[in-house]
């Protein structure tokens, strides 16, 4: 009876021990995100926790999406969007064998809008017959500055969407860029952890020369922004860098090609989620 006592509170300590570790490792590990991306209807989240609701949040970091599809033209694809009054999105030619056209949205905040926006764009892409396939990404860019202190998620998003329509160009209202030292972080805590970030994607974004692998060897030695940049493998990379004087952002480009909202949704989230874990516990 004393054996089965003890061995009983030996399973109850280390079972805590395993969950405070858990619950530790949740915003580190993309592994807990959980997405996968094969068939159509998974994709959710193994733990919500990482890929947190940002929507109240003021100062938060932006994205923007761009949708690589098969199946439909360039000028389909513009002509159906303005059928269906979803504005702001650029469709272009992308030179990607078997990509028939990329559908790039404005820049936006994570809130209720942009969910909204998003849901409407990627039910809109099923509707008119899109499809995905091995050869399809889903890039996603996220700011290299926070939104500024006055300028909430809702607000950011609705302008966004309006300046992209009017005039073709990416609005900004964000404040200073992000140091050397935080960007290092966030490339390393994504490289160092390729293959938990693998771990949620198919076999054809795991080695593919549109994204290539990073090296956490050359992001040590590197401290400053160009040096971080020539870290890289340049555009075609998991995390690219060349958009960040050109249009202050930060370009991942790892995920599967998905026209699903829930995915595109959550990934964003991570990215986002991604960076402020990076800038809180450094």
């Amino acid at each position: 009876f004393l054996v089965f006592r003890i061995a009983f509170f030996m399973c109850v300590f280390c079972f805590q021990i395993l969950n405070r570790t858990i619950v530790r490792l949740i915003p580190h590990l993309p592994l807990f995100y959980g997405i996968i991306w094969n068939k159509k209807g998974q994709g959710q989240a193994w733990c919500q926790a990482l890929s947190r609701e940002s929507g109240m949040k003021t100062m938060t970091y932006t994205m923007g999406y761009e949708f690589e599809i098969s199946g439909r033209s360039v000028p389909f694809v513009t002509t159906e969007l303005q059928a269906r009054g979803i504005k702001g999105c650029k469709v272009v030619v992308d030179t990607t064998p078997s990509v028939d056209a990329e559908i790039v949205t404005p820049p936006l905040a994570p809130c209720q809008t942009t969910w909204e926006y998003l849901e409407k764009l990627c039910k809109a892409l099923e509707d008119m017959g899109c499809k995905v396939n091995e050869r399809c990404g889903l890039h996603v860019h996220i700011s290299n500055a926070r939104l500024k202190e006055n300028v909430t998620p809702a607000q950011f998003t609705g302008t966004s969407i309006a300046h992209s329509e009017r005039t073709g160009g990416y609005h900004t209202d964000h404040a200073d860029p992000m140091d050397a030292a935080l960007l290092k972080d966030v490339m390393l805590r994504y490289t160092e952890q390729q293959d938990a970030v693998n771990s949620m994607l198919p076999c054809s974004r795991r080695d593919n020369y549109m994204t290539r692998l990073l090296s956490p060897a050359r992001i040590l030695r590197a401290n400053t922004i160009d040096e971080l940049k020539a870290a890289t493998h340049g555009k075609f990379s998991t995390i690219n860098l060349a958009p960040w004087s050109t249009y202050g952002t930060i370009e991942f480009r790892q995920a599967a090609g998905t026209i699903e909202f829930e995915k595109a949704k959550n990934w964003g989230l991570f990215l986002i989620n991604l960076i402020e874990w990076s800038e809180a516990e450094r």
